[in-house]
């Protein structure tokens, strides 16, 4: 019958659940609202990642290089990361453990 197949579902809802018939309300409340919180979580991490692009560029640059001018392409940086890498290393020999000014 009809009540008969309600109280099944409701009792499958529960199981899943995994609380009893009685808290599923509560349990299922929870549920939503944790779920909305990791939404907006999510939607702000997003809206972070989009507002720094620079700081995503800038963690494909070579190790020696410590930032990246506006226009860096990750890309194009690719064929010149050994050469880039090398000057740098050149210039840090000529300089010494001194500051330059």
């Amino acid at each position: 019958t009809f009540l008969a197949a309600q109280d099944a579902r409701v009792r499958e809802a529960a199981e899943l659940l995994k609380v009893s018939p009685d808290e599923m309300i509560a349990r299922l409340s929870a549920v939503i609202d944790e779920r909305r919180k990791l939404e907006r979580q999510l939607t702000d991490a997003k809206r972070d990642l989009a507002l720094r692009p620079r700081a995503r560029a800038a963690r494909r640059l070579p190790p020696c290089v410590k930032s990246a001018p506006s226009n860096f392409s990750p890309a194009r940086s690719r064929a010149w990361r050994p050469r880039i890498c090398a000057l740098v290393d050149d210039a840090k020999q000529q300089v010494g453990s001194g500051g330059v000014a």
